[in-house]
């Protein structure tokens, strides 16, 4: 397994790197006012990524400072 979850990554690299840095540069820095709008897009930029990877529970939720992003996917429905 581990060898196959290396490979894949190997395969899926620079997609990986350049989904990273489209994230990175979103200037949601949540400490400043500022970037309230750009701390928003971060969070919905997060909500997409889950949605995509397959996760089956994926929520933005607005709080009274910044938004959270919760995802789950149950692999094992016994634990």
């Amino acid at each position: 397994m581990m060898s196959s979850t290396k490979q894949y990554v190997e395969t899926h690299l620079d997609r990986f790197l350049d989904e990273l840095m489209d994230f990175l540069r979103i200037p949601s820095v949540g400490t400043s006012k500022q970037y309230a709008a750009a701390t928003r897009q971060a969070a919905e930029f997060v909500q997409q990524k889950l949605i995509a990877a397959g996760a089956e529970q994926v929520r933005l939720i607005d709080t009274i400072g910044y938004p959270l992003v919760y995802g789950e996917r149950v692999i094992d429905k016994s634990l």
